[in-house]
């Protein structure tokens, strides 16, 4: 049926919606998709609150909560408004260049100095939101991602949608968010744990299950392990 302003209006089976959805995520890599039941499932910080939604590329997943009023009062004649902060979503990113770093075998060096870089980012940066300058003090999200996938596997002379590809795609992350945790957990034992470390790993709190003590809240690769920014290449 169509409706005058050119709309078009039906019934369709929820199926053939999501077989659609799957086609185009096969062959274009999107739409992005969040899916919130299991991302709260493997939420580190689910003591401390829930993840509701995420950006449109959806590498960032960290628990959200509205800044609730509490009281205006009038004080030496100044209004004062006073209000209950709530958890606003940082995002601290950077990607590694793998068409440069893989083939320099400069993984585990590079990955080590990328880690503590976001974590300095996240003490140094000044947000001139305070919501979220205290939240991300408190979760420490980063997302250590990637780029140059297809010039990396050019450079291999791997065909693109091949099973080699994919092979080679679940070794590759397998061992950058392997390196990722390692570093956090190191960074953990110098500069301590992040404030919300409850069944967490690490300075940047990975979820995790109890491997480790690591620093922050986010890693790369769909492990999913120490941040709740997660990201991934592909």
């Amino acid at each position: 049926m169509r409706e005058p302003s050119g709309i078009v209006k039906g019934d369709r089976p929820a199926i053939e919606i999501m077989k659609r959805i799957m086609r185009s995520q096969l062959e274009t890599g999107t739409p992005f998709m969040f899916y919130r039941d299991e991302v709260n499932r493997t939420n580190p910080n689910k003591h401390k609150g829930m993840v509701y939604s995420s950006n449109l590329c959806t590498e960032i997943m960290q628990n959200m909560s509205p800044t609730e009023f509490e009281s205006v009062t009038f004080e030496d004649d100044i209004v004062v408004t006073r209000s209950k902060p709530g958890d606003f979503v940082v995002c601290n990113l950077s990607s590694v260049n793998l068409g440069r770093a893989v083939p320099a075998d400069v993984l585990e060096r590079l990955i080590t100095i990328q880690v503590r870089m976001l974590d300095n980012v996240i003490d140094l940066n000044k947000i001139p939101v305070i919501q979220a300058q205290r939240t991300n003090a408190r979760y420490r999200g980063i997302g250590l991602g990637t780029f140059g996938w297809h010039h990396l596997l050019a450079l291999k002379n791997i065909q693109w949608e091949s099973d080699e590809a994919v092979d080679y795609a679940d070794e590759l992350y397998e061992r950058i968010a392997y390196l990722t945790i390692k570093a956090s957990m190191e960074l953990a034992g110098e500069r301590g744990l992040i404030l919300y470390s409850k069944g967490q790993i690490g300075r940047l709190g990975l979820i995790s299950n109890n491997v480790a003590t690591t620093r922050n809240n986010g890693v790369s690769y769909a492990l999913m392990l120490r941040q709740t920014a997660c990201e991934t290449a592909i």
